[in-house]
């Protein structure tokens, strides 16, 4: 996908109807085009956080004159869950009580925001505890295939939480014991990415993940469940691949390590290493 392909796409992701409308029109998976929209959604949240919650005293005075909180959050285009947050914070909610509303909105005694919590809830996709959920779960089945495949190859990995019982502060989602060559490139680790990568997205995961881990462990992968931007700033021993290289078959082989020196890389090591 190129910038102006990713651009039509999230300029017609608006709300969460839209996801379904996208999908069919582009003819792209729903789960790619939910996709998009969270992480859409999420910049945007960031970006504009404050200037809503600079708004969020004239907005709670629209909410004691009948307009619900769900109306509110729709005018401003902005997540439910978070602009409920901000409007009753002005009628005395703490945080914490509305947090317990957002997991069990029976717990509020009020029937008005009993009833607009709910419909707070149902609406919002990605700041509920279903839409939390939903981006734990993708992740973790992302994860979930890639150790599949590196099983099937015969390839054993230590986890993060390995590296980080040996006190490694920067950790792959993979360190492989044995290094894959793709496309003539040893790897020596594989981070997994459930989303689309898009130029912001890439640039902070390079900085603040792919060049420590290049530098702690050599050259190794980043998969990009969801597909990337292209063309990309490429990066010297760091290969950029989706979901497709799972079943690259022609271009991946193990690299053949003699048993002494899987010996000795076992003792050099910073405390036991669990192999899956």
């Amino acid at each position: 996908m190129n910038d102006r392909q990713y651009k039509k796409l999230i300029n017609e992701l608006k709300l969460p109807e839209d996801i379904e409308k996208v999908s069919k029109r582009h003819g792209i998976t729903r789960e790619m085009a939910l996709v998009l929209y969270t992480q859409n959604v999420i910049y945007d949240t960031k970006r504009r956080f404050y200037k809503i919650k600079g708004s969020s005293a004239k907005m709670y005075k629209k909410w004691t004159k009948g307009t619900s909180l769900l109306q509110l959050a729709e005018s401003h285009y902005f997540p439910p869950i978070l602009t409920g947050k901000l409007i009753l914070a002005h009628h005395g909610i703490p945080r914490k009580t509305y947090n317990s509303y957002v997991r069990d909105q029976s717990l509020a005694k009020d029937p008005r925001i009993r009833r607009e919590m709910t419909e707070l809830v149902k609406k919002d996709i990605i700041y509920s505890e279903e839409g939390n959920q939903v981006q734990r779960e993708r992740g973790l089945m992302a994860e979930a295939e890639i150790g599949i495949w590196l099983e099937e190859m015969g390839v054993g990995y230590y986890h993060e939480n390995d590296l980080r019982e040996m006190g490694h502060q920067k950790t792959p989602d993979f360190k492989l014991k044995v290094p894959i060559i793709y496309k003539g490139l040893e790897l020596n680790w594989i981070e997994s990415k459930a989303s689309f990568g898009d130029r912001k997205i890439m640039r902070e995961n390079y900085t603040k993940q792919l060049k420590p881990y290049r530098r702690l462990f050599g050259p190794g992968m980043v998969i990009y469940w969801f597909g990337f931007i292209v063309p990309y700033k490429e990066h010297q021993n760091i290969i950029i691949a989706n979901r497709s290289v799972l079943i690259d078959y022609g271009n991946i082989s193990v690299k053949k390590v003699k048993p002494e020196d899987m010996d000795q890389e076992a003792d050099t090591s910073q405390g036991e290493m669990r192999v899956k």
